[in-house]
């Protein structure tokens, strides 16, 4: 009996030690957490983990108590000298004929934006750029926002470096804010009313603090998720098969299989009768007049605005 115990011990050990060897061949840097090198250092993708499904992303940047206070944009002097006079990106009240969309693009401006300014040139059709403070303040990036100001696309804010805002108090909330207008009204001359936030997430007190502070909520109704799904064919697929009149558009100008699609797409919409606006001429023609503080996502759905907490009651 007890050689017979013995042995059973012995093939357990010799079963869990398999095991363990087993484990260890799992090749954990199969998991994959893209970054992208123009991005710079502050800006990583992760995929989808814990955020609510309004958000494209979770958080890209560590979360704690500490209170974030963006630097103020330096701009140099000198930078005078390359503003160009900008074509007005305000709502044309003539708009074109046919369905519309809206190509709105994230994270930028990088070196790829080049790239897709010289896609609308060719083509004619303008889309609205979602811009990083702290890419503006940038002397090498401000060309790239002049070309696109100069071409009739639109400058939106979206924050200095793409810290989720829920997550921040309502001072760095603001600094954020008033930074990264700063730096694009000293550079294309005048201060964005639309604004897109980090992830697209905000919560009562943070559109609280928006209206406050006159900036209506951009957000989007049709997203081929190209942060994600790194391929061009995927990304012209999704949206051909979905794009309808008063669709905007989720892309980003900071990943080369976008820039590859939209080469495809443009052509392909035009084809197909759309006409491109910018954000701001297509929230005017849904909505008209935009209020601070609601969110405006494009499509068929009417401005909304996130519920407040429900109040606790004394038991």
């Amino acid at each position: 009996m007890k050689i017979f115990v013995l042995l059973l011990t012995v093939l357990s050990l010799f079963g869990m030690i398999l095991f363990s060897r087993r484990n260890s061949d799992i090749q954990y840097d199969d998991i994959n957490v893209p970054t992208y090198s123009d991005s710079g250092p502050d800006l990583l993708y992760m995929p989808l983990t814990t955020e609510p499904p309004e958000a494209p992303y979770p958080p890209c940047f560590p979360e704690n108590e500490n209170i974030y206070i963006p630097e103020p944009p330096m701009i140099d002097d000198s930078q005078e000298e390359m503003i160009i006079e900008p074509v007005s990106t305000q709502p044309r009240f003539n708009l074109p004929p046919g369905p519309l969309i809206a190509l709105t693009f994230d994270d930028g401006p990088s070196s790829l934006t080049l790239k897709i300014l010289d896609i609308l040139e060719y083509h004619n059709v303008r889309a609205t750029f979602c811009v990083l403070g702290n890419r503006v303040v940038d002397q090498s990036r401000a060309p790239t926002i002049l070309r696109a100001v100069n071409g009739g696309n639109e400058i939106v804010g979206h924050s200095w470096n793409h810290r989720n805002f829920v997550h921040m108090t309502n001072e760095a909330i603001e600094a954020d804010l008033r930074n990264t207008s700063d730096a694009i009204e000293a550079l294309i001359g005048y201060r964005p009313t639309l604004f897109r936030p980090p992830f697209g997430v905000t919560d009562y007190r943070v559109e609280m603090l928006l209206e406050e502070l006159g900036y209506a909520i951009l957000h989007w109704n049709l997203d081929p998720r190209d942060w994600e799904n790194r391929d061009a064919n995927h990304i012209y697929e999704h949206v051909m098969h979905r794009a309808s009149h008063g669709d905007i558009i989720l892309l980003h100008d900071i990943f080369e299989p976008t820039v590859e699609a939209v080469k495809r797409l443009i052509p392909s919409l035009l084809e197909s009768g759309f006409s491109f606006v910018t954000a701001s001429e297509m929230l005017w023609y849904l909505y008209g007049d935009i209020a601070p503080g609601w969110i405006y996502k494009g499509g068929e759905y009417e401005p909304i605005r996130t519920d407040p907490l429900p109040m606790e009651y004394e038991q």
